[in-house]
């Protein structure tokens, strides 16, 4: 059965934007749309399928505003959350939250609920070295009920129930700008999806009405029956089992990650899964596997994004290390080389290790990092990187002609 995203990504399919930009884009409009109207029960906490998206260009032209502008119409059109864009500071969005809103329709919001929209990430949070420690603090909004209070130099502000939903872009250089080593390892890279695209899905004139293309009204038309939806969201004992084996496996992974991203990506899988299946139609029961098996998907080619921001933060004090690792992986037997192996060789920090292995992944001078399976096809512990067989002749025959 076909999808509400699947409708938004096929019908823009000849528009320059990446796929993958309109794809959570989607899924941004539709956790604005529910809000905290649907749940899942963790036992210990309650999870509302709020996100925060950024797409991230690795340079200029990737048309990131398209995307962004959709899902700000539809919301728009549907006139079922408040929308903040523009340029701002976080103090002045916590007031306005703070307040009541009457949209021109004449709908009143009393709740702290919106969607934070910035196609241009680093000039909507006016300069303020605090904005994303505060954003990081307002996204586990199980933990704001029923308000969030601060205090700002304009007096004390509340927020009434909030829930936060953030679809941003930037490009690489701004965004590494923009995120400190604080925000890194402070908490708000490992709760925001990186959507990081580094060419076009197509190239367009749009001298011609591109074919397929469904107006923004039509799709916000199919997502009405969403506005009023309410209740808990239940999985299959079957969808269950198989989060739960997904779940083992990736905690007991010997991978080191110091922005937190791991420790979070059960929570975010199922947010994902929730919003995943909102797409597909109102039941809240989850039964179909290949749900969860999107979701993982999804949020695992996040998990690069996240890998290549935190890697901007101080390529140039790695660059010794680059050349200690091809030597260690061309001396190496099949020149291969176990994670736990090269942290102990090099005596660095984690993510040091983690900007070496993005740059020479990069310069396609090894494959990306693996997990070997065992004899029943599970993968194993620990992470291992390989040096293609063709990198190391050309090494051969360079040294060689030396």
């Amino acid at each position: 059965m076909s999808s509400w995203l699947e409708l938004l990504t096929s019908s823009t399919r000849n528009l320059e934007p990446p796929e993958r930009f309109f794809y959570w884009a989607g899924l941004a409009t539709i956790a604005s749309i529910v809000k905290k109207n649907v749940f899942l029960n963790r036992f210990s906490y309650v999870l509302y399928p709020n996100i925060y998206v950024v797409l991230v260009s690795a340079r200029s032209g990737l048309r990131k505003g398209i995307p962004i502008s959709y899902a700000k119409s539809i919301l728009n059109s549907l006139d079922c959350t408040r929308v903040i864009s523009g340029q701002n500071s976080l103090p002045d969005i916590i007031r306005d939250l703070s307040t009541q809103y009457t949209t021109p329709s004449g709908k009143v919001f009393s709740e702290a609920q919106t969607l934070l929209c910035a196609p241009e990430l680093d000039s909507f949070l006016l300069s303020d070295d605090k904005a994303l420690t505060t954003l990081t603090d307002l996204y586990d909004t199980h933990q704001h009920e029923p308000e969030w209070r601060k205090g700002l130099k304009s007096g004390r502000e509340v927020l009434k129930n909030p829930c936060i939903n953030i679809l941003g872009a930037s490009n690489e250089v701004l965004f590494e700008d923009l995120v400190k080593m604080k925000d890194i390892e402070g908490g708000f890279l490992a709760r925001t999806f990186i959507v990081h695209e580094s060419k076009r899905r197509t190239n367009n004139s749009l001298m011609w009405e591109p074919q397929g293309l469904i107006p923004r009204h039509e799709l916000a038309e199919c997502l009405k029956r969403l506005i009023n939806l309410a209740g808990v969201f239940e999985m299959s004992e079957e969808v269950k089992h198989l989060y739960n084996n997904w779940y083992n496996e990736i905690s007991e992974s010997s991978s080191e990650d110091r922005t937190g991203t791991l420790e979070r990506i059960g929570d975010s899988v199922l947010k994902v899964m929730m919003l995943i299946s909102l797409a597909h139609s109102n039941d809240l029961l989850i039964k179909d596997p290949a749900i969860l098996e999107e979701a993982v998907k999804k949020c695992e080619e996040s998990l690069v994004g996240t890998r290549k921001v935190a890697m901007g933060q101080g390529h140039s004090e790695v660059s010794p290390l680059v050349s200690q690792v091809l030597k260690i992986l061309i001396d190496h037997p099949d020149h291969e080389v176990q994670r736990v192996y090269l942290m102990r060789k090099l005596n660095c920090e984690p993510i040091q290790l983690d900007r070496v292995i993005d740059t020479l992944v990069q310069r396609e001078a090894i494959d990306e990092p693996f997990r070997k399976r065992s004899a029943n096809g599970r993968p194993e512990k620990g992470i291992w990187y390989r040096m293609p067989k063709e990198i190391y002749e050309r090494y051969q025959k360079i040294k060689g002609e030396i």
